[in-house]
């Protein structure tokens, strides 16, 4: 390359979610070993300890007046819609009293933007990789708006199967099928660390993770049903349950639950993401209410029930099928027969093998597209 290149990678990142922070962590390794000389900047929420887990990259949390070559969706559930479409008013005045109460400097900032005070950006090309998509619930605006955005990927690749219909439904024929970000071999997990089993014990130690869920009444179901499962284990020798919190930021409501509970907390200003997952590593199993989470038990070689709070959370469980799901309405006594039926001795090397392979050649893609636009385009 003859010139300083510079590519903005966009995520929920900074948000204090384990899942997301991982994510950027695992696509930072990627450019540091496949293009150096780039100038790396993450997008994201503004933040103060980002800059704890970052090798070399930047980060920002504003994309207004930015100048940059590539702009990449990278990884995560982005492109959604949980929510019925509204009335542009109503979406708007909605919007403008969130942000009232929860950050007037974002409100200021928007509303500068929208009387054209601030510099729009400036970025050549766009891609995105093991993104997530859907689901639209009866939202077709946000579903076109989704459309628009990634018809001007001139790379695309997806995590599961239903993002990839979605793709095609719309007619975003470039479309490929990969696999989550985690499962690829920039994630730098030492080897003997993944699936490494500790010796199973006759008092079986559960890990629940949980999520705040405020988007549909059928997923928030669960708060209650989890919290009699616990609150019955809690008085069986047999068992000891740990909560486990991924964003501290974001799941306010069940910090508030477990005020009086042992919980594990994911804090990213005072441990390293291996620290963390050598924490979890210490369970026996997990019940968990998200994405990642789910993933990294596997990837623990541990046996976990993945809570059906949202669809994606169905669809890991058909990529992996040694997984279990605890299905809506949240019986408790369903809880209770999966976990009984429980293999602590699962196999995932099958599964993560095809997710690490898919995972893999979707990087290989990735910078062999990267290569072809930033080299033979300056």
């Amino acid at each position: 390359m003859t010139k300083k290149i510079r590519i903005i990678v966009k995520g929920s990142y900074g948000e204090s979610n384990f899942g997301d922070d991982l994510l950027m962590c695992v696509l930072e390794n990627f450019f540091i070993e496949k293009f150096p000389e780039v100038d790396i900047l993450f997008a994201g929420v503004k933040n103060t300890y980002v800059e704890n887990l970052l090798v070399n990259a930047g980060f920002i949390d504003d994309l207004e007046g930015v100048v940059a070559d590539m702009l990449v969706y990278g990884g995560g559930t982005q492109f959604f819609a949980f929510k019925k479409q509204q009335s542009r008013i109503v979406e708007l005045v909605e919007a403008t009293l969130n942000l009232l109460i929860q950050d007037r400097v974002k409100l200021f900032n928007l509303i500068v933007k929208k009387l054209n005070l601030a510099k729009k950006n400036n970025i050549r090309f766009q891609s995105s990789i093991g993104i997530g998509i859907g689901p639209f619930n009866e939202n077709p605006r946000l579903e076109n708006i989704s459309k628009l955005f990634l018809q001007k990927s001139e790379y695309l690749a997806v995590r599961d199967e239903v993002s990839l219909q979605y793709c095609k439904n719309w007619g975003l024929d470039k479309a490929i099928l990969g696999a989550d970000i985690c499962f690829s071999d920039y994630l730098k997990m030492d080897k003997d660390f993944i699936c490494k089993k500790n010796e199973v014990s006759s008092k079986k130690k559960i890990g629940i993770i949980v999520r705040d869920w405020k988007h549909e009444e059928q997923g928030r179901v669960y708060y209650n049903s989890l919290l009699k499962f616990a609150d019955d284990a809690a008085v069986n020798s047999d068992i000891e349950i740990q909560f486990i919190i991924f964003a501290p930021g974001k799941d306010l409501e069940w910090i508030a639950i477990l005020k009086d509970k042992d919980v594990l907390t994911w804090d990213p200003n005072s441990t390293s993401v291996f620290d963390f997952l050598s924490q979890m590593n210490s369970f026996d199993s997990f019940i968990s209410s998200r994405y990642h989470g789910a993933i990294f038990a596997v990837m623990l070689g541990k046996p976990v029930v993945c809570i059906e709070i949202e669809p994606k959370l169905e669809i890991l469980t058909k990529q992996i099928k040694e997984l279990y799901l605890w299905e809506q309405p949240f019986d408790s006594n369903k809880l209770n027969d999966l976990l009984f039926a429980m293999d602590y001795s699962v196999n995932y090397n099958k599964s993560l093998a095809k997710l690490t392979d898919l995972s893999n050649s979707m990087f290989l893609n990735f910078e062999t597209c990267l290569n072809k636009i930033l080299c033979e385009k300056y």
